[in-house]
């Protein structure tokens, strides 16, 4: 979350693979990818998945006001009965 690529040798536990899946989200290069995660819910789960901490709380607010910045910008998708 700070810029910088991720060592996998420095990944001890589960919660520091958690934390470097939502890194992979700084990746995506097309705006759909991240509309898609977003309806998927995946990062959300990710984010339920780890302890609750002010460090965390950081993290989960970064990567959902990046997700919202770069989403902000397209149109949504209409809905099947708005067509």
């Amino acid at each position: 979350m700070n810029g910088r690529l991720v060592n996998y040798e420095d990944l001890r536990t589960m919660n520091d693979m958690k934390l470097c899946q939502l890194g992979w989200v700084y990746d995506m290069n097309f705006a759909a990818s991240l509309e898609r995660l977003k309806q998927r819910g995946h990062i959300e789960e990710l984010l339920g998945l780890l302890p609750p901490s002010p460090e965390i709380a950081k993290v989960s607010e970064k990567t959902r006001s990046y997700m919202a910045a770069k989403l902000s910008h397209i149109p949504q998708p209409k809905e099947l009965s708005e067509v």
